[in-house]
């Protein structure tokens, strides 16, 4: 009998976005939704890059336990190539912490992008877009790291679920406040 040792699977970025942009064609038009599980072969910055390719960010908001290394090092791309606009983060409040192995790096980011930036006990995984298509919202068990496992996708273009996310975060003292797609009613823009 031949005994292998199990290999470590290394997650790969390129590959889980071009493995997601197989499966998604297009993006969801207006209060269309769709779900997608994978085995570990696509994550959170695979949507990320999937939807940047396909409609320019204007905005995002992100609710996330933790963030990886090579996913600040995606988004910063996607900032410089002007595909990412304003972004606003929640991370669990470990990932505040300086000792953290990525805090320097998500800090130096943080100011050399313009995102907002606040940690908190969040374990949601909530990504919200606002694009020139629409209102994304995708939710998820994934964090925003290069570890995913067997996990479930759903996005969806819906104005309304978009303001209700936003709002909620408002709610949980997330520094948001009077939040709507009305700009000229509302605080959105200061708020990111």
């Amino acid at each position: 009998m031949l005994v292998l040792k199990n290999k470590r699977k290394c997650f790969s970025i390129p590959k889980g976005t071009a493995c997601l942009n197989k499966q998604l064609e297009h993006l969801p038009g207006e209060n269309e939704c769709f779900k997608i599980f994978s085995k570990g072969d696509i994550s959170s910055i695979c949507f990320i890059n999937a939807i940047a390719a396909k409609t320019s960010i204007k905005r995002l908001y992100a609710a996330t336990f933790s963030i990886g290394r090579k996913e600040i090092q995606a988004l910063r791309m996607l900032s410089k190539r002007g595909r990412l606009g304003q972004a606003a983060f929640i991370f669990g409040a470990l990932m505040g912490n300086q000792k953290h192995q990525y805090y320097e790096v998500l800090e130096s980011a943080k100011t050399e992008c313009g995102w907002r930036v606040n940690y908190d006990r969040s374990h949601a995984k909530v990504y919200l877009f606002d694009t020139d298509i629409g209102q994304l919202v995708l939710e998820t068990s994934s964090n925003l790291n290069e570890n995913p496992s067997n996990e479930q996708f759903s996005l969806e273009n819906d104005k309304a679920l978009f303001e209700f996310s936003l709002n909620s975060f408002a709610q949980e003292n997330y520094k948001l406040s009077n939040i709507t797609l009305d700009l000229h009613n509302s605080d959105f823009e200061n708020n990111v």
